[in-house]
């Protein structure tokens, strides 16, 4: 019976009447609150045509099987932190990133969603299929989760997961937090390696259920690594293992090319 209601509702939502009234819908909504693109202000659409297949071709390098690549390295680690990312924080990617953050557009994650999962699952497929990996948004400080009212990499991640688009053998868990040093204290320059790993980080893990569990981190924008070097430090001394990241744009170099 549950089977039958879903198909019925499902052939309602595809029927032309109902695309109809829903447009009907749409346009009537539109004479008293107007809607305009979040990355043009054309008006009309949340998000025009135009802007849309720009949006879609920042992420080309995804299908195509050539994506951005970074990668950082910490003064402990013998080997980089390969950094997947899915463009390059420029033109209309920088441009969605910025809506979605700054001026409250939440209804980009739906344009980012499919691309994080196809980099989640590049980057989990480096590991073999039989390895459990978590998935580990960044955390949101209480300055910017106080003005932005999310976490962007939680919701886009949370949307990847309604989805269905995670990949196998993975789960994610927020196990960063900022810690009040981080939250409220100055930057680290000038501390010894021993006061770090002392509790002055800007992040503290929770402890692992498992013995040195995988872990990939997911964020928004990579710009100098600083921020996500620091993450991988404080899974490394709770007991993690990281072996990459993922994240939706990576800033390029000052000469214009990502490294």
């Amino acid at each position: 019976m549950a089977h039958r209601w879903q198909v019925f509702l499902d052939n309602l939502w595809h029927a032309q009447l109902t695309r109809t009234v829903v447009r009907a819908g749409r346009e009537v909504a539109d004479l008293w609150v107007p809607t305009s693109c979040a990355l043009c202000s054309r008006a009309g659409d949340r998000l025009c045509a135009q802007c849309a297949q720009e949006l879609r071709e920042e992420f080309s390098g995804l299908r195509t099987g050539e994506p951005v690549y970074s990668s950082f390295t910490l003064p402990d680690l013998r080997e980089d932190i390969p950094v997947l990312g899915c463009g390059v924080y420029a033109h209309a990617l920088a441009r969605a990133i910025l809506a979605y953050k700054n001026r409250q557009r939440y209804f980009l994650r739906s344009a980012f969603g499919p691309a994080m999962g196809v980099a989640l699952e590049m980057m989990s497929t480096r590991y073999g299929p039989g390895d459990d990996l978590l998935v580990v948004p960044m955390p949101t400080s209480v300055r910017a989760r106080s003005r932005r009212g999310f976490c962007p990499a939680h919701d886009i991640l949370r949307f990847v997961v309604q989805q269905g688009w995670m990949p196998a053998h993975t789960r994610v868990r927020p196990i960063l937090r900022y810690t009040v040093h981080g939250q409220f204290g100055g930057t680290q320059k000038g501390r010894t390696a021993q006061e770090r790993r002392q509790g002055y980080g800007k992040f503290r893990a929770e402890p692992p259920a498992c013995p040195a569990p995988t872990v990939i981190l997911v964020d928004d924008v990579l710009t100098t690594g600083h921020t996500m070097k620091q993450a991988v430090f404080a899974c490394q001394v709770a007991g993690y293992r990281v072996v990459g990241a993922v994240v939706l744009a990576v800033t390029p170099a000052p000469d214009n090319e990502v490294h």
